[in-house]
């Protein structure tokens, strides 16, 4: 039993023996550095310009975010206003080409409608004018037709602005 505690004891001993000889050479190892490199005013003043560098940027950087999103802010409005007066356009047409198809020719909406719409060139616009005064000669099937191709296209305009 006292050989078991005295070969604990000795086990025990190297460790520690170890450990103080990493210890102590770490220790050496940290002095050393300190005496051959010490950390001179140069390096202090270096590094506080590059902090005082990277502060201004992170500044800028700040600044460049907030006008982008108020940017970004002033471009959604714009965007909204836009695609309301599309809508209305595209419902001022729809109603038009409606009371049209219903009947009901030289509607004064309707009139106007067509002298807002844009996707008219000016022959198609006199057409469609022509006939909605009620000229006789013009061709209620090419307006109708007409009038379906631009409900169809606004419809599909809507929908493609609606996924963005």
């Amino acid at each position: 039993k006292i050989e078991a505690e005295g070969e604990k004891e000795a086990d025990l001993y190297d460790k520690f023996e170890c450990y103080c000889k990493k210890t102590a050479a770490e220790l050496e190892t940290s002095i050393k550095e300190q005496e051959t490199g010490p950390i001179t005013q140069a390096d202090i003043d270096s590094k506080e310009a590059e902090i005082t560098s990277l502060e201004q940027e992170v500044a800028t950087l700040k600044a460049d975010r907030v006008e982008e999103e108020q940017s970004l802010k002033s471009a959604e409005s714009q965007r909204s206003k836009e695609h309301e007066h599309f809508v209305e356009d595209v419902s001022a047409l729809d109603g038009g080409a409606t009371a049209l198809l219903q009947g009901a020719k030289g509607s004064p909406r309707m009139l106007r409608a067509l002298e807002q719409n844009q996707r008219l060139d000016q022959d198609e616009r006199q057409r469609l004018t022509s006939f909605l005064a009620g000229d006789a000669t013009a061709d209620p099937g090419m307006v109708k037709g007409m009038l379906a191709g631009m409900k169809e296209d606004a419809v599909e305009e809507i929908h493609v602005d609606e996924e963005t």
